[in-house]
């Protein structure tokens, strides 16, 4: 019998806010960070500074923004953010003065960045990569976020 390896990953990414002052607000997104969820999930519910600051940013690090379950993995009548607020841990938005710190922050874990600009009403995401033989990240590129899932395209 083949011996097959079981490798149970995330996504992680980081969802961050632009403040008035150009300095950025962000938290890390542990599940389901790529577009094609996350980024059609920002897209289509969190539209407004006040909502992202509110239901997100001030939450601190998010395992999830719609977890079905608690961190009991009690199942939930509706979808929460599942914050590790929740749980206990003190795990703040981090604070960046530029854009590129925001940007390249964490670029081993964070595969996906996303940004709101309230000025401009749109999220902008963009896709990190590492260079393993220079140890160093690479330049990140902007990936577009769909309107929909493809499971919600397909119903």
């Amino acid at each position: 019998m083949p011996f097959h390896n079981l490798f149970l990953m995330s996504t992680r990414s980081r969802i961050g806010l632009m403040n008035s002052d150009g300095s950025i607000d962000s938290v890390y997104h542990h599940f389901d960070g790529y577009p094609k969820w996350l980024g059609v999930k920002l897209k289509k519910n969190y539209t407004n500074s006040v909502a992202i600051r509110q239901a997100l940013i001030d939450q601190g690090d998010l395992s999830c923004i719609e977890s079905d379950t608690d961190w009991d993995r009690k199942e939930l009548d509706e979808p929460i953010v599942l914050s590790y607020k929740m749980r206990g841990q003190d795990c703040p938005a981090a604070h960046h003065a530029a854009f590129l710190d925001f940007l390249y922050y964490d670029t081993v874990q964070t595969e996906f960045s996303y940004l709101w600009n309230p000025e401009l009403k749109i999220w902008t995401c963009w896709r990190h990569s590492w260079d393993r033989d220079l140890n160093k990240p690479l330049k990140a590129e902007i990936v577009f976020i769909p309107n929909e899932h493809p499971k919600e395209l397909a119903q």
